[in-house]
């Protein structure tokens, strides 16, 4: 299990909404190509199950949907939030204590930096982003 969480109504909703299917593609062209996870009984591959929790802009919403993923879902990763409060709201409160893989795909706040390592962040820091805009 795959989870994700990501702003899926309100004013990010579009960001959110493309995020989540940008993961669905991914988890479907990969169940395509290897036909799912090796190591499934007899040899079979197992299914790979996407999850996709709403944050509500939140973060408190955001920490709950995370454990949810993590305690009762046991998922084994979690792709999302989009911003960086969020992000280190779900981070210090729910997936570094309970010691779940966060990746988010567009968190860019330096804090972030070096933060934990099982936090990644995909795209580049805001002061990255500044000095290209410098340039």
């Amino acid at each position: 299990i795959i989870g994700s969480i990501f702003s899926l109504k309100g004013v990010n909703q579009a960001s959110g909404v493309a995020r989540t299917n940008s993961v669905e593609l991914a988890a479907t062209d990969f169940e395509e190509t290897v036909v799912g996870l090796p190591g499934g009984t007899g040899g079979k591959p197992r299914p790979l199950v996407f999850v996709a929790c709403d944050d509500s802009s939140d973060n408190t919403i955001a920490t709950k949907a995370a454990q949810h993923l993590m305690n009762d879902l046991k998922a084994s990763a979690i792709i999302g939030p989009g911003g960086s409060g969020i992000v280190t709201a779900v981070a210090q409160n729910a997936t570094i204590p309970g010691g779940m893989f966060l990746i988010t795909p567009s968190a860019t706040s330096t804090s972030l930096t070096g933060f934990d390592p099982l936090v990644w962040r995909t795209a580049p820091s805001d002061l990255l982003q500044a000095e290209a805009i410098k340039d």
